[in-house]
Parts: C-alpha cells; sequence; structure tokens
C-alpha cells in the first residue's frame, strides 16, 4: 500500500519528470534552431540568399522569440534588391566587345546600338558614354561628308547642263 510520503512524493516526481522532458524537448529544439541557424549563415555567406532565407525561416518557426533569423531574412531581402540592380557584367561585355568591333569595322550605326545596349545595363558608366559620342560624332561627320558630296555632285551635274 502507498504510504501518506510517497502519496506527496508523486507528485513531486510527477513535476520533475515532466520538467526533464520539457528540459530536453527545450534543449532538442534548441539544437535544431542552431544547426539550421549553421545552414542559413554559410549559405548567406556564400551570396545564396533566396535558400539562406528559407532556413532563416525554419529556424524562426523552431524557436519563434529569437529575433536573430528576422534580421537576418530582412538582411537577405536586402542582398536581393541590390543584387537585382547589379548589372549583368557579362552581357555588358558582350555588348562592349560587339561595339568595339563594329565601331573598329566603321560600322557606326550598328557600334552606337551596341553602345546603347551596354549602357541601358550600366547608364553611368563613364566610357560607354565616351564611345556612344565617338560614334555620333562619326556618323555626323560621314553624313556631312556625303551632305558635302552630293552638293558637289549637284552642283558639278548642274555646270554640265
Amino acid at each position: 500500500s502507498v504510504t501518506g510520503v510517497q502519496t506527496c512524493a508523486l507528485p513531486i516526481y510527477a513535476k520533475h519528470k515532466e520538467a526533464t522532458q520539457k528540459t530536453s524537448e527545450i534543449q532538442s529544439a534548441r539544437n535544431k534552431y542552431t544547426s539550421v541557424i549553421s545552414k542559413a549563415d554559410k549559405l548567406f555567406q556564400e551570396k545564396k540568399y533566396e535558400q539562406a532565407k528559407q532556413h532563416y525561416a525554419d529556424a524562426q518557426v523552431i524557436m519563434p522569440k529569437e529575433d536573430y533569423p528576422t534580421r537576418q531574412i530582412n538582411n537577405c531581402n536586402n542582398a536581393m534588391s541590390q543584387n537585382s540592380n547589379i548589372p549583368n557584367e557579362k552581357e555588358f561585355v558582350t555588348h562592349l566587345k560587339n561595339a568595339d568591333a563594329l565601331f573598329a569595322g566603321k560600322k557606326f550605326e550598328e557600334a552606337l546600338k551596341s553602345f546603347e545596349l551596354a549602357e541601358k545595363i550600366k547608364p553611368n558608366d563613364t566610357l560607354v558614354t565616351s564611345k556612344i559620342k565617338q560614334c555620333r560624332d562619326s556618323i555626323n561627320t560621314i553624313s556631312s561628308a556625303k551632305n558635302e558630296k552630293y552638293s558637289l555632285l549637284i552642283k558639278i551635274g548642274r555646270a554640265h547642263v
């Protein structure tokens, strides 16, 4: 039979068992949180912001009162929005090389179009701005020369009539 001391001890033992189980659950959640945050931080360092953001969101679910995941999600969003403003360097270089080759071949109007495509990617690039001006100057010079030649031919033609 159960004695009075045992009767009093049972609720304490049950509470201790509950507390031990709760402590174990909390420690397990903390370990899982730390693991997920470590993965997220590594992805963030590798600039894999979308994947990092998902891991930070997972960490928020594990430990909703922690503010670090929320701050890092904001950092991911900021980094992704800044990256969307960074020009596509490969495309820019391709347009620039193409334009330079066309310019060297004296195909100024085609070169101008390629330089303008490069300018859309990097609007404040001084080299591109300079090359566009050179193309326009060359086009204008050729156009003026053609007009002068045309005028001269008209004069010659009139003189022979």
